[in-house]
């Protein structure tokens, strides 16, 4: 091949490319290109001037180049290390550069490894048969320096883009990942949304499909928090808002709601019309059903649990179960005597006591605010089991506590208990039943429990059987 007229500098021995003579600068462009890192490229030509010749164009433009006299080396040097852009001859007799490239192609797509193909301006039949390998571009010879600069440094643009956006979308899939969210984006000319797989495990779904309908969202979202969520979403789509944000309760596949902070931002075209929204989903549910004080279930979760069980029981009555309310007598006197500081310590201290007593598995313990309790019980079928359950919790709360000034406190408690029966309608009448059993407790002098029996219709009534216990005492050592 004759070589032919045009001012470079030779690459080094050890193939890494030197700066070009001013005089190329002057015929190319008058500024290089910069990247945030260098890209690496391979060169694969057996001619040595056309090797020296690409190699000096690629480090012009910022690249590090390593080159191939021949397929066996250039198959080699991809083997040991990864390139962002090749430069490809498809003439390197005995083999060509469509070989080379055909390597690449069972490793790397178009957009991971673009490919430059060099070919003569008569060798149009292969240049097509490199497109349809998967080839990105060609030049030609005798090489046209600003055409092939150009050419090339877009490519390389393009590919350092294209890094870029990878490494952007996994820092985003990591820090998703790492604050637990799930995320939804929401197509509003097309009407429909992308769930993130995480969204789906949120709500206990099957991973399947992760676009769907708006209404795969809005119809889990509690009746109660239908309208607030609709409005919100209105006046943010409007332009009314800056953003959206919002906590909703949205039913799980386990049956029962959690609570969940969504949060979202649209975006807007020129005529100020919302065409996309996108968000996250947070569940909150841990700081909105849980007492700060004990750590247990407050009376928004205990409700829904007793609602929830309520539902299975009525499909299946073989297997009831039992509400015990628990009221601690004269707990205001501590409160107003010794401080809320002192109050708050004698309630864990009883949280701790009634745990230590109820080990059923599935038993919920809740604290349904101030001085109330309330236990959900498994498998308590019976008034005699009613009776041990009430009298082991009665000897559990009258521990002694330490308050404030030497004085030693025994607390005592109203307990009620309630069983479910076939003839309650719903969740409410037990929870009414056991409720009504603890003031009955309360009206016969307080530390004492009743167990509540619905009758065959109508409202519940309390039975008035009782075990007495001690009642609460009082100490303070003789000064």
């Amino acid at each position: 091949m004759p070589p032919f007229a045009f001012p470079y500098q030779p690459v080094s021995n050890d193939h890494r490319s030197e700066p070009l003579h001013d005089t190329y600068h002057s015929q190319a462009f008058s500024t290089t290109s910069t990247f945030s890192r260098r890209c690496q490229v391979l060169i694969a030509d057996d001619d040595p001037i056309s090797r020296s010749v690409l190699a000096n164009i690629c480090s012009y433009i910022g690249a590090h180049c390593e080159v191939a006299a021949s397929y066996e080396e250039a198959t080699w040097k991809l083997s040991c290390q990864e390139f962002d852009f090749a430069v490809l001859d498809l003439n390197m007799p005995p083999h060509n550069g469509l070989e080379v490239l055909r390597v690449i192609r069972q490793h790397y797509s178009e957009a991971v490894l673009p490919v430059v193909i060099v070919t003569s301006d008569s060798d149009r039949q292969s240049a097509i048969a490199a497109f349809e390998l998967g080839a990105n571009d060609y030049i030609t010879k005798p090489f046209d320096s600003a055409t092939a600069i150009a050419r090339i440094r877009t490519h390389l643009r393009m590919q350092q883009m294209q890094r870029q956006l990878s490494e952007s979308i996994l820092r985003y899939q990591l820090a998703m990942q790492g604050t637990n969210d799930g995320m939804w984006d929401w197509d509003l000319l097309g009407d429909c949304m992308y769930f993130s797989p995480r969204w789906q495990a949120m709500l206990g779904l099957e991973e399947r499909e992760h676009f769907g309908a708006p209404n795969h969202w809005f119809n889990r979202i509690h009746e109660d928090d239908r309208d607030q969520i609709f409005q919100g979403l209105k006046a943010h789509l409007n332009g009314e808002t800056t953003h959206f944000d919002s906590e909703l309760r949205m039913h799980h596949a386990n049956e029962e709601y959690r609570w969940m902070l969504c949060r979202g931002k649209a975006v807007f075209d020129a005529n100020g019309r919302a065409t996309r929204m996108a968000g996250s989903l947070t569940d909150v549910t841990e700081g909105k059903s849980v007492d700060a004080l004990t750590g247990l279930p407050n009376r928004a979760l205990f409700l829904e649990r007793v609602m929830r069980r309520f539902a299975q029981f009525q499909r299946d009555t073989s297997r009831t179960f039992a509400i015990v309310y628990i009221d601690v007598d004269d707990f205001k006197l501590v409160n107003d005597n010794f401080g809320h500081a002192a109050g708050d310590s004698i309630l864990a201290s009883l949280t701790y006591n009634v745990q230590a007593n109820i080990r059923r598995p599935d038993s919920v313990i809740a604290r349904l605010g101030g001085d109330e309790f309330a236990i959900l019980i498994e498998d308590l079928n019976c008034r005699q089991a009613g009776y041990v359950i009430a009298d082991r919790l009665s000897k559990a709360i009258a521990s002694p506590c330490s308050l404030p000034g030497e004085v030693s406190f025994t607390p005592s408690a109203s307990i009620g208990v309630a069983f479910a029966d076939a003839t309650m309608n719903s969740f409410h009448d037990l929870l009414d039943s056991a409720d009504q059993a603890m003031y009955q407790a309360k009206r016969s002098g307080k530390n004492s429990y009743h167990i509540s029996e619905p009758a065959a219709s109508g409202p519940p009534q309390v039975d008035r059987d009782m075990l007495p216990t001690p009642r609460p005492t009082w100490h303070k050592p003789l000064g």
